[in-house]
C-alpha cells in the first residue's frame, strides 16, 4: 500500500534529525542522501521540516514534554523524532492540526508500530490544544527565537533589546540561495549583492543549477567578497587554510589566472 501522501517527505526528515542530533551528521549531507528518492517538492519539504525542527529545537521539546506522560529522554529515539518534526508543523509552520497529527503518527507508525501511533497520536493532540504560553520574559523570547537564553541576553547587552530581537528574527528565516556568477550571464531573476560585483541571490535551485552549469558557483556572496579583499595578482603563491568546500580558492585561482 503506497504511503499518504507526504509521509515519505516527513519519514525522511525525522530521519535526518536524528542522525543530525544524535550522531552529528551534516544536515544537508544526511538530507541530500536520504531525500535521493523523494520528487524535487517533496526534497523541499523535508528540507523545511528538518530545519524547522533543529531552529526551534528548544520550543519543540517544551511542548511536547508539557504534552507527555513520559521525559523525552525517555521516549524511543525514532518516536521522538517522529514527534518532533511533527510538533515543528504545528507551532512553527502552522500546518493545520488535523493534518500534522495524522501525517505525524503515521510517520511513527512506520518507524515503531501501532502502540507507539497511539502515544504519538495522544501527546500531538495534546500540542495541538494548545502551546502554553511563552512567558514574557528574556527567556521566553528566546525560547521563541530558538536559542538559549544566555545568546539573547548576550546581544541585548551589547545591542539593546530592540536590534537584537531583530537579529535574531531575521536569523531564523530561511536563507535565500547565493551564487557567484565567474563572467556568465546571470539568470532570471537574479539579484545583485550590493558592493560585491558578480554575487547575488536566485529565486530557487533551478536558477542555482542554471549558474552552476554555466560555469558559477553556488555559495554565499560573501565567498566573492573574501576573495576580492585579497587583491590576488597574477604570479603571486597563495595558501587558502580555509578551503572547504572550496568556493573561495576557485576565485581566488581566478584571480590568479592560472598562474
Amino acid at each position: 500500500m503506497p504511503e499518504p501522501a507526504g509521509v515519505a517527505a516527513r519519514r525522511v526528515a525525522a530521519d535526518a534529525l536524528g542522525r543530525v542530533l544524535r550522531r552529528g551528521a551534516y544536515s544537508n549531507r544526511v538530507l541530500e542522501r536520504a531525500g535521493a528518492g523523494l520528487d524535487r517538492q517533496d526534497r523541499a519539504l523535508a528540507q523545511r521540516l528538518l530545519y524547522t525542527a533543529l531552529r526551534h529545537l528548544l520550543r519543540i521539546d517544551r511542548a511536547l514534554q508539557a504534552g507527555s506522560t513520559r521525559l523525552l529522554a525517555s521516549i524511543d529515539p525514532p518516536v521522538l523524532d517522529g514527534l518532533r518534526i511533527a510538533a515543528g508543523e504545528l507551532l512553527v509552520l502552522e500546518t493545520p492540526a488535523h493534518a500534522a497529527v495524522a501525517v505525524g503518527v503515521s510517520v511513527v507508525r512506520a518507524a515503531a508500530g501501532e502502540r507507539a501511533a497511539g502515544f504519538a497520536n495522544a501527546v500531538l493532540r495534546r500540542v495541538a490544544e494548545g502551546e502554553d504560553p511563552l512567558p514574557a520574559t528574556p527567556e521566553g523570547k528566546a525560547l521563541e527565537y530558538g536559542i538559549p537564553g544566555w545568546i539573547r541576553q548576550r546581544l541585548a547587552a551589547e545591542w539593546g533589546e530592540e536590534r537584537a530581537d531583530g537579529f535574531l528574527a531575521a536569523a531564523g528565516e530561511p536563507a535565500p540561495i547565493g551564487v557567484v556568477l565567474r563572467g556568465s550571464d546571470p539568470p532570471p531573476g537574479f539579484a545583485p549583492a550590493p558592493g560585491i560585483p558578480g554575487a547575488g541571490y536566485v529565486r530557487d535551485r533551478s536558477d542555482a543549477a542554471a549558474v552552476a552549469a554555466a560555469g558559477g558557483l553556488v555559495a554565499d556572496p560573501a565567498t566573492a567578497a573574501v576573495a576580492a579583499a585579497v587583491r590576488a595578482r597574477p604570479g603571486e603563491r597563495l595558501l587558502d587554510m580555509a578551503a572547504a568546500p572550496g568556493g573561495t580558492t576557485v576565485l581566488l585561482a581566478d584571480a590568479l589566472q592560472g598562474s
